[in-house]
């Protein structure tokens, strides 16, 4: 794909292409990194609640702006913005920082964790230390779903199965 920085990706074969030095970084430490799936691009979420991202593969800034007010503790990628997730809010921005969406429940509360739940994007499952799971719905806007658990969640996987570990 960048045949100026040779073969790379090889099974079982990795090494760093770039590296990025942020002044700020001992202040406000990345709390999560997402690559896009549809862009040349790296997410970055910040203890400061700001989102940075980087242009693959030379990791220029592309942007950077204010998500929330508290710590980025998940970030997902759609194809025309990212959804971003913090200990009470979840928050779709364009890939340009615009804000579309926020949305917040007093029983949301201790947050860390979020996974699309189906091939849409469109739906997605939230949990973290609190008793309740959420489904979102991004084209409504709305909650559709709270579900009870007996215990916390601190991390969601999905494939075939959506797999979540406390």
């Amino acid at each position: 794909m960048y045949p100026q920085y040779g073969s790379y990706g090889m099974k079982n074969q990795w090494f760093e292409l770039q590296s990025v030095s942020d002044s700020q970084i001992n202040i406000n430490p990345i709390t999560n990194i997402t690559v896009d799936p549809f862009e040349e691009i790296v997410w970055c979420g910040y203890g400061n609640g700001k989102i940075k991202s980087y242009l693959s593969p030379i990791m220029q800034r592309h942007t950077s702006f204010m998500a929330h007010t508290s710590e980025v503790r998940e970030i997902l990628v759609e194809e025309n913005g990212i959804i971003s997730l913090s200990s009470d809010n979840l928050r779709y921005h364009s890939k340009g920082g615009l804000l579309q969406l926020s949305f917040s429940n007093d029983d949301m509360r201790a947050l860390g964790c979020m996974e699309f739940t189906n091939q849409r994007r469109n739906e997605v499952l939230m949990g973290g230390n609190c008793p309740s799971m959420f489904v979102f719905d991004l084209d409504s806007g709305r909650l559709v779903k709270q579900i009870t658990i007996e215990s916390g969640i601190m991390s969601l996987a999905k494939g075939k199965l959506l797999a979540t570990g406390g």
